[in-house]
């Protein structure tokens, strides 16, 4: 395998010739917290195969699964393989602190991707973008240097460019010696950052103001389409190359109805009580068994009126949780322009259907 000489400056190309055939090379990584995240490596593997060189070889890093998802590991890796990518297991590299946020567990093993000096520049991609228009040239991207061994595309949140950068998409220079360094500072919990924003956050607190800005339409950030659509617009226009799917995963839009999607998240129907009918949601169904822990008491006393403010509570929360489920449906469109023409004909060259996940 060639995983064990991704770290050996000596194989980099031409070298012997056999073990690569280019300097560049493309990863992601594999948490194995979520099943259904495989599709979305599956389209990204395929989506890469029309718009990256085709000597630029694809890696993916994994640490393992945990318990709820180890049983298929081998099929998973399998899978992986058949869409093209070479599947390399790494050590977990822990963060100086835990993040609350599930979806981050596994980031910090992006730092791995300055080890590997077989290649002259790397690109790592998360496996929730997919490759939309050429990306060569971020392979050969030469303004990262020793000095300034990372180039990201600037992020978007709260309608505005943040001045940081998104860690989704990332051109490394690797380097064991900065990797060694990086090591370092989370050994001596040096960094001040955001624990919950994780590597992203670290990254952004080690590199300040030295990493290279990537042009915004090489990590098209659904946020900018929900936000601020007439920015999308002019990037848009220029074309797109990496489209990043942030805040909506698209594999679920894909695979589950929205409104099976709703059920999953805030349950099949706001809570009711015949006493409180004034409080019932209109135009969305009530489901007498929904939320039954929030019922309120039948019995008299002097609990009545707890009682019917846990009632009242309950029914705010739903309400609030429809009106954010509600909002995730603006990033829909995106899916279906981007992400879902890349599925349908990934299913139509390979024979196999894009909606088995696990």
């Amino acid at each position: 395998s060639t995983c064990a000489q991704l770290t050996e400056r000596k194989a980099r190309f031409p070298g012997d010739g056999r073990t690569f055939k280019s300097k560049f090379a493309i990863f992601t990584l594999w948490t194995g917290t979520n099943i259904q995240y495989l599709l979305g490596l599956e389209v990204l593997a395929f989506s890469l195969r029309t718009h990256a060189p085709p000597t630029v070889p694809l890696y993916a890093l994994e640490t393992g699964m945990p318990a709820e998802v180890s049983k298929p590991r081998a099929n998973v890796r399998e899978r992986l393989g058949v869409a093209g990518w070479r599947v390399c297991s790494v050590p977990q590299i822990e963060g100086p602190f835990q993040s609350a946020v599930k979806g981050h567990a596994g980031m910090f093993n992006k730092l791995h991707l300055f080890r590997y000096e077989a290649f002259e520049r790397i690109l790592y991609l998360d496996g929730d973008t997919v490759a939309v228009g050429d990306i060569g040239h971020l392979l050969t991207a030469t303004q990262v240097t020793r000095a300034n061994p990372i180039a990201a595309a600037e992020d978007f949140d709260e309608g505005r460019f943040t001045g940081t950068f998104n860690g989704g998409v990332l051109v490394i220079r690797p380097d064991a010696l900065e990797f060694h360094r990086l090591m370092d500072l989370i050994a001596r919990k040096a960094v001040k950052y955001d624990h919950n924003r994780a590597a992203q956050a670290w990254l952004n607190a080690v590199y300040g103001d030295t990493w290279i800005r990537l042009a915004p339409q090489d990590n098209a950030n659904v946020a900018i389409f929900g936000q601020n659509r007439t920015a999308w617009q002019v990037i848009e226009a220029i074309g797109l190359n990496v489209v990043h799917f942030t805040f909506v995963k698209p594999w679920r839009i894909y695979l589950e109805p929205f409104q099976t999607r709703l059920v999953a998240r805030c349950g099949a129907g706001p809570p009711t009580n015949p006493t409180l009918a004034t409080l019932s949601l209109d135009g969305i169904p009530a489901h007498s068994a929904a939320m039954a822990h929030h019922q309120p008491s039948h019995r008299s006393g002097a609990h009545s009126g707890d009682s019917s403010s846990v009632f009242v509570t309950a029914v705010r929360r739903y309400r609030a949780c429809v009106r954010k489920a509600e909002r995730s449906r603006v990033y829909e469109p995106t899916v279906d322009k981007y992400w879902v023409p890349v599925v349908s004909e990934m299913k139509r060259a390979t024979g196999t259907s894009a909606n088995q996940t696990g």
